[in-house]
């Protein structure tokens, strides 16, 4: 029933497939066995079409919603709903570090942080902070392709890809783009297992670049 974690692991699948033979077509091939299999859990598993309800749910024309889509609103769509309405209300600049209202969305300590901090520093605040994710990917990245032999590559590709997926998901469930799985926004969500598992990444891939600086020099 975790469908976050097994999203992770099939889109890190997907990418160390890639990374490792350098070939799209088994990637292709991947993601249509993906969404047959996914057609098959939606139909079969009543959490599935739950979860793919709230995406198509329609929130903006709410003067017109009927009985049952107020109901809809009020329980199973609910804590999308709530954080559709911190994001809008955050406006350009937001109102405020510690100044908006956070609790009114359910479980955003871990699962909707991102509409909070939508809604506190605004889209100019969440720009900056996908662009510190996009400067962490990229550095990883980058550490991937200096190191000297292909095991390090694939670790250091594997490791960032981690942790990009992983804010893509969250990102995105957030704001109604993909149904909302659990999995933690990288050094934001509350949880310790979490953030000690990203730090544990940050760490091997200093490792990584510390051993390819160490290499360098050597062979300078």
């Amino acid at each position: 029933r975790e469908l976050g974690l097994a999203l992770l692991i099939y889109g890190i699948f997907l990418c160390m497939i890639y990374l490792g033979t350098n070939k799209i077509s088994y990637v292709v091939v991947s993601l249509l066995i993906f969404l047959v299999l996914g057609f098959v859990g939606y139909s079969l598993f009543s959490y599935v079409r739950a979860r793919f309800a709230v995406v198509s749910f329609d929130v903006i024309n709410w003067q017109n919603w009927t009985t049952a889509q107020q109901n809809f609103a009020e329980n199973a769509g609910n804590q999308i709903l709530q954080g559709l309405i911190a994001l809008s209300s955050g406006g350009i600049i937001g109102s405020g570090l510690g100044l908006g209202n956070p609790t009114f969305v359910p479980v955003v300590q871990s699962d909707m942080i991102f509409t909070a901090l939508g809604e506190e520093l605004g889209l100019a605040g969440l720009f900056a902070i996908i662009g510190i994710y996009l400067l962490i990917i990229y550095r990883g990245f980058r550490i991937a392709i200096e190191a000297r032999d292909v095991f390090n590559q694939l670790l250091a590709a594997g490791l960032t890809s981690i942790f990009a997926i992983q804010t893509l998901i969250i990102a995105a469930g957030n704001m109604k783009l993909i149904p909302l799985t659990g999995i933690p926004l990288p050094f934001l969500s509350y949880g310790g297992s979490a953030i000690i598992a990203n730090y544990i990444i940050v760490g091997i891939l200093l490792r990584i670049s510390h051993n390819t600086a160490r290499e360098r020099e050597g062979l300078a």
